[in-house]
């Protein structure tokens, strides 16, 4: 118990009043909890906005590549189509 109390008080000694040394263990944990959550949830942001630009660049690729061997001619009937208000994909 004497121990304890000299451990305590050494401790007090190197802690500024205000530190987050002087807070509870608990208070301490949820702290650092909360902290990790928050650079979690950035990393995670950082991470999708990297993921919807790579999507972006694929559905850019996509339609090039889907229109690469239609004939003018298609091209031409679609837009008539979709100009007279046609749902081409439902018929």
């Amino acid at each position: 118990m004497e121990e304890k109390r000299q451990s305590k008080k050494a401790r007090a000694k190197y802690t500024r009043k205000g530190s987050l040394q002087a807070l509870p263990s608990d208070m301490k944990l949820a702290l650092e909890m909360a902290t990790q959550e928050q650079a979690e949830r950035e990393a995670l942001e950082g991470e999708l906005t990297v993921l919807a630009a790579a999507w972006q660049a694929a559905e850019e690729i996509a339609a090039i590549a889907d229109n690469l061997f239609v004939p003018e001619s298609v091209e031409e009937f679609i837009r008539r189509e979709r100009a007279l208000g046609h749902d081409l994909a439902n018929g």
